[in-house]
Formats: structure tokens, sequence, C-alpha cells
């Protein structure tokens, strides 16, 4: 009998998935990685674009009975990076107030630079760690095979107060390593009119490597998320758009902004 991979050993994103780093502790910035982003189609992005969702999850805890809200606005880009300011409300002390700046190349949507500040101090440069979150090594360097099969289906979804017609897509994968596996099964809704358009590939890739997909039907629409629930080691995690639009405005200075 295979035994499942334990969490800390692969960590399933999916290329229609807007990445979630994990909640930074309350006493330093939160930790960055190259790929947090790379989910997103960043040459897409248009300044003052942002889009708000509401989270749930086992790294996602409601403070009372308000759900945490995860803000991703697009406040400055050009010909190479494009910057974007991630802030968190309703996420206890380790997330409300801080602003996370990002600038993300749009050749390949990884993390270039990252900036930090909390309650409005002069931003402080973070690291950028290569890879993603949760990724990883595999025992003795192995190459994992990833498998799964997809469908994709229309449907509509409440977003704060307005009704969206979106494409869904559900993905179920199975990673194997060695003498383990592990299962994700990831369902998405996509908008062509919410901004902060996901970057899709065919095939799509789990922790890098192309999955090999057996697709009833495959995605047709390029959008914006609206809604992402991923179950992985018997919990689940989800995102729903609350709110989006065209307005944002810088609010961390950063030291190197002209």
């Amino acid at each position: 009998m295979k035994r499942r991979i334990p969490a800390a050993a692969v960590f399933l994103a999916l290329a229609a998935v807007v990445a979630v780093p994990e909640p930074p502790r309350p006493e330093r910035a939160p930790d960055v990685w190259e790929q947090d982003l790379a989910d997103i189609d960043i040459a897409a992005l248009s300044p003052g674009e942002w889009a708000e969702y509401e989270m749930t999850g086992p790294d996602w805890p409601a403070a009372g009975n308000r759900r945490p809200v995860r803000r991703l606005a697009c406040v400055d880009a050009d010909a190479e990076l494009a910057w974007i300011e991630i802030t968190v409300r309703n996420g206890g002390p380790g997330l409300d107030g801080g602003v996370l700046a990002l600038g993300v190349r749009k050749k390949d949507r990884h993390v270039e630079k990252a900036f930090w500040s909390r309650g409005g101090a002069e931003a402080a440069p973070v690291p950028v760690r290569e890879g993603r979150a949760g990724g990883a090594a595999l025992p003795g360097g192995s190459v994992p095979n990833v498998t799964g099969t997809g469908t994709v289906s229309k449907e509509k979804i409440k977003a704060g107060s307005s009704t969206l017609d979106c494409e869904k897509v559900e993905l179920e994968t199975l990673v194997t390593v060695n003498c383990c596996e592990s299962k994700c099964r990831t369902t998405t809704w996509v908008s062509e009119k919410v901004p902060f358009r996901v970057w899709a590939e065919d095939p799509p890739r789990v922790e890098g490597i192309p999955a090999e997909i057996q697709w009833v039907a495959r995605p047709t629409v390029r959008g914006g998320l609206v809604k992402r629930s991923v179950f992985r080691d018997n919990a689940t995690t989800t995102a729903v758009l609350v709110r989006w639009g065209t307005d944002a405005k810088e609010t961390l200075k950063r030291p190197d902004a002209k």
C-alpha cells in the first residue's frame, strides 16, 4: 500500500490558482518566494487594478465573525516590472497593518524585489527566496510524476454585489514519487470581467512539473479569479472575490522609487 506524501514534502499549486503565501508572524516581515505570484498574468496588469478576496482555511482563521480579506493591488508598472501591494484585514495582529510590495517580472512572473512596512514605518527590503512557498525538496531529489483529470463547465458565481458568468475548471491530481502519493482537488472559477487574470498553462504545472491531465473539456476563458477551492490533506482552503476596481494607489513608499 502506498503511503501519502507528508504535507511538508509537496506543495500543490496549479497554474490556475492564485498563490497564497503563508501568513507572517507578528514580529517580522513575511517570507517572500520568487514564485509567490507566478499564477497571475503579470504582463496583463494595468496600474490601478485591484481585487479583494475573503479567505477561509487552516491558515486563515476568522477574527470573531469577520473572515480575513486579502487585497492585491497593482500600483505601478514599467516595461519590465509590475509592483503589487498585498494587504490583509481581519487577519489578526500578525497580518493587519502590514504592507508587502512585490516587484514581479513580466517575462517570467517571478518576484525580483520585495519591501515591507507596518503602520506607516519606512519600508524595509525583504529577501526573495528561490522557488515557491512550501516547496520542500523531495526525498532523494526524485522527480514526481503528476497525473490527473480535468473538467470545464459554465456557472454563475456571486461576487460581492455582482453575479458573474464564470468558467469553472475542476482538477483532480495525483503526485507520485518513490513509494508515496498525494492527492489534491482544485476548483477555480474565472471571469473576463475581473482583473488579475490567472496565468494558465497547458499542461498545467504542479510544483513546476507538467501534469498529465485527461481533459473532458479544455479551459477557454482568460480571466481573473472569482473563486477558488483547494482540498488537500483533509482540509479546504477557499478564496472568494468580494470586490474589485481600477483605482488603486500606492501606499508603501519604496526606497528605490523615483
